[in-house]
């Protein structure tokens, strides 16, 4: 018995022809639905890009106002340890001018400052809408470390808040026994230690964005430091070392009260 193939309407040449024709039209469009893939990711990596800059300068200004302002905490802190040792019961608070009628919040240069907010909703914006992996892994793993390090900043800044409310009875005159003083100078102790850390890790956080290629305006900074000297006077200066920041004697003056 022979069988006989279907032969086809135009022949075997014109049938292989228009096969041909199919599949390298299905892989044109496969091929332009990728440009087209392609060009969106790379639309939305910009975007998603200029959104982590902008929330990373915003940090490096918190960063580089906490150096700023370094030697007027760890002055601040000295001068209260220092009146917590004289001998004696009685706590005179500081008065303050203005609406306030006593001690100015007990470590105001530590704690009534816009610098210590901290963000990164854009980044777990970014880590959930699966974008990153459209970027090279040079650059992801650049932006993993900088919100590493914004995660350690807002620890630490939380925990400074923390302790800073144990400070608020000196806010007011009391009569302070020995037990009492021996805690408040050890709340001191542990706010002089998260100065330190958050000076240290403010600074590398800034030396590292930048060597990242993130950089902030110079004008920006100046209007930081320009902030600094008006809420803290003479004590607040310009971003050095991280030596120079916490040196406890840098030369400047307590905070004007003026």
């Amino acid at each position: 018995m022979h069988l006989h193939l279907p032969k086809p309407l135009h022949g075997w040449r014109a049938f292989v022809g228009e096969v041909g024709i199919i599949v390298i039209g299905v892989l044109i469009a496969l091929g332009a639905e990728q440009v087209v893939e392609a060009l969106h990711w790379k639309s939305e990596t910009a975007r998603l890009r200029e959104s982590l800059h902008g929330e990373i300068n915003s940090n490096q200004l918190n960063a580089a106002g906490r150096v700023m302002i370094s030697g007027c905490i760890r002055q601040r802190i000295a001068r209260l340890a220092d009146e917590l040792a004289q001998p004696g019961k009685a706590w005179r608070a500081d008065s303050v001018p203005g609406d306030e009628d006593q001690r100015w919040s007990a470590l105001p240069v530590a704690f009534r400052v816009p610098w210590e907010f901290y963000t990164s909703g854009h980044w777990q914006t970014a880590l959930a809408s699966g974008a990153l992996v459209h970027m090279p892994e040079g650059e992801r793993n650049g932006y993993s470390y900088a919100y590493r390090a914004v995660e350690d900043l807002a620890s630490y800044s939380n925990e400074e808040n923390r302790l800073a409310a144990h400070l608020q009875p000196l806010a007011r005159d009391r009569q302070l026994d020995g037990v009492q003083r021996l805690a408040f100078e050890g709340d001191l102790a542990a706010l002089d230690r998260l100065n330190v850390l958050l000076t240290v890790y403010s600074r590398k956080f800034l030396e590292g964005t930048r060597r990242g290629g993130i950089v902030p305006r110079p004008e920006d900074f100046e209007v930081a430091f320009d902030e600094a000297r008006s809420e803290f006077g003479a004590c607040a200066t310009r971003l050095g070392s991280t030596s120079d920041a916490l040196k406890s004697g840098s030369g400047a003056s307590a905070p004007s009260k003026d």
